[in-house]
């Protein structure tokens, strides 16, 4: 948001109000021109480069951001605004020790401004200082009890710090944050742990399609609770679950009338088990033999090369794929570094584009051939291992049983604490995470380490997927060491 409590000249007050009025509905097409316009004029107005440089920030242009912001802290180095501002374009540019500079000193300066606060604690939480981030927090909740995103971001840092009771209470309030695929015209009665042995309960699946499928490990358990459990989830899903015991209808098709209660997918820890070291087992998954007969011809395209599968990128709609993706160069550059291994890309959606912009080299594109998951998961088992970056076919591979490389960001989802090569959610899931923040070039060289061995041994024989592991493990060895 921008301050305009400092009193403007008269002939751009308008332009200043305008301006704000766009920055705030997030209008920076529009506001952009009038803001350079201002500056053409007064090229040393810290208001105009403060508001240039949050456009420039929200439109992924951070050394034009980084340029305003440095100029605005030369003019005035006692500015809280332009220091809180400046630090949450430096978490972008993962130059975190500058980031927790600047947002300290805008909360040192003006120690009673809610939004500094917030700021700080989010700076702080994105530098992995949970314990003095959730001190942060505390603050702003204080002051502000009831807001729903704040009380969310509660349950994520209580979720890092492993105090799962408090996080779980607060992961309840991501309903009102209306960022979810929930109906808001429920009038069923929310599920929370009463006997409903005989009654009809409603299961809605609620984010994305990797959630959805790490849930499904719960319905065993449910089970034994409830015989009549109805499952609403995205329909590219449905052949895959065919084997959950629960029946499947799609998220448009709710006829409230037919069920007693209803329950979210991810309300299911706070009810059996919050602590997700200790979740079940996932299902078995079967994949139709339709399915499996669609991508047989992989082996033979293959040859005697070993059959890897990548991904560089999730879903574009989640707020925090930016960090989680890379772009597709490095994947090229290991296809060229290894001409004997045969890549095959499970990037489905927008970013199967990327191969226009970069070509494909010997990499072959799978993504545009899978109409369901399950065809997805077919593809998978035809795979020696899967290397790719963190997205929903993870925690399919990992119900498969198939090796996966997660490349994995400086701070990741709250589901891979704590920081281990490894998760007892999937047993042929392995990590290789960032140990610096944005350092991609360590953790694909760390990958490339592992292929190389594996493409040598596939040369003179096919991998058993417990060998494939064994020398993923024995590479995570030596980079712990």
């Amino acid at each position: 948001m921008l301050n305009l409590e400092e009193e403007p000249k008269q002939k751009t007050v308008d332009a200043r109000k305008l301006v704000a009025e766009l920055v705030n509905k997030k209008d920076y097409g529009q506001a952009e021109p009038l803001i350079l316009k201002i500056l053409s004029h007064q090229p040393d107005n810290i208001w105009a480069l403060t508001a240039l440089g949050i456009v420039f920030r929200s439109t992924k242009r951070y050394v034009a951001a980084e340029a305003c912001y440095r100029r605005a802290i030369m003019l005035n180095p006692e500015n809280p605004e332009v220091y809180s501002n400046f630090g949450n374009l430096l978490v972008d540019m993962h130059k975190y020790d500058e980031a927790l500079k600047y947002s300290k000193m805008a909360v040192d300066l003006e120690p009673d401004t809610y939004l500094f606060h917030k700021n700080y604690a989010v700076a702080l939480r994105e530098t992995k200082h949970h314990a003095e981030s959730l001190e942060q927090y505390k603050w702003c909740l204080e002051r502000k009890p009831d807001d729903p995103d704040l009380n969310f971001d509660m349950a994520y840092i209580s979720l890092f710090l492993r105090d799962l009771d408090t996080a779980w209470d607060y992961f309840e309030w991501r309903f009102q944050t209306k960022k979810l695929n929930i109906p808001d015209n429920f009038t069923l009665p929310k599920w929370n742990g009463e006997n409903i042995k005989d009654k009809r309960l409603l299961v809605l699946a609620e984010q994305g399609f990797g959630d959805t499928i790490l849930m499904t490990r719960f319905f065993d358990t449910i089970k034994e609770d409830c015989e009549d459990i109805t499952f609403s989830c995205k329909q590219p899903l449905h052949t895959l679950f065919a084997y959950l015991p629960v029946k499947l209808i799609p998220e448009n098709n709710i006829m409230q009338e037919q069920y007693d209660y209803y329950i979210p997918l991810m309300s299911l820890p706070r009810l059996y088990s919050k602590d997700w070291l200790e979740w079940p087992e996932p299902p078995v998954m079967n994949v139709p033999q339709v399915s499996k007969d669609k991508f047989k011809w992989i082996g033979k395209h293959a040859g005697e090369k070993l059959r890897v599968g990548i991904i560089w990128s999730g879903s574009v709609t989640y707020g925090g794929n930016e960090k989680r993706a890379v772009d597709l160069p490095p994947f090229l550059e290991l296809s060229a570094r290894f001409p004997n291994i045969q890549f095959y890309s499970f990037q489905k959606g927008p970013r199967e584009q990327d191969f226009k912009e970069h070509g494909m080299g010997t990499i072959m594109p799978l993504g545009h051939l899978f109409d369901d998951f399950t065809q997805t998961a077919a593809a998978l088992e035809e795979m020696d291992c899967i290397v790719m970056t963190d997205s929903a076919v993870v925690h399919l591979s990992g119900c498969l049983g198939i090796p996966v490389i997660d490349l994995l960001q400086f701070m990741p989802y709250w589901l891979y604490f704590p920081e281990e090569d490894r998760t007892p959610l999937y047993k042929t899931v392995r990590f290789i995470r960032q140990k610096i923040s944005g350092d991609w070039d360590t953790v694909f060289g760390h990958a490339s380490q592992i292929l190389e061995t594996l493409s040598t041994e596939r040369e003179e024989k096919p991998l058993s997927r417990e060998r494939v592991i064994s020398v993923i493990d024995k590479h995570l060895k030596k980079i712990k060491s």
